[in-house]
């Protein structure tokens, strides 16, 4: 199985395989210095008013700062996992070039 990324946190040393497996060895305690995973949420707006909505999101709400979160984002350690969300596709074009 091919590595995508190794890295060291804290006391571990994580390594990321192509299908997704993660592996961390460490002694004990657990001592991170950064967090392994981010969510984030490029927009509060939403004009579908699901009743259900979770995110809270809705037409009053606004987009992020793209130029904030790309600071944000190139200070995370290579190897931390990124979740996008709180989008449709009309949103999404705006930040990236989907392929």
């Amino acid at each position: 199985m091919k590595k995508l990324a190794t890295y060291k946190n804290g006391n571990s040393q994580v390594t990321i395989y192509e299908d997704g497996t993660k592996v961390r060895r460490y002694s004990e305690p657990l001592l991170l210095e950064f967090p392994e995973s981010i969510d984030i949420k490029i927009t509060n707006y939403c004009d579908l008013g699901c009743k259900f909505c979770h995110e809270m999101s809705d037409i009053a709400g606004k987009h992020a700062d793209l130029n904030k979160l790309l600071t944000v984002l190139q200070g995370l350690s290579p190897g931390v996992e990124l979740a996008i969300g709180g989008w449709k596709f009309p949103i999404a074009s705006r930040y990236f070039r989907l392929s």
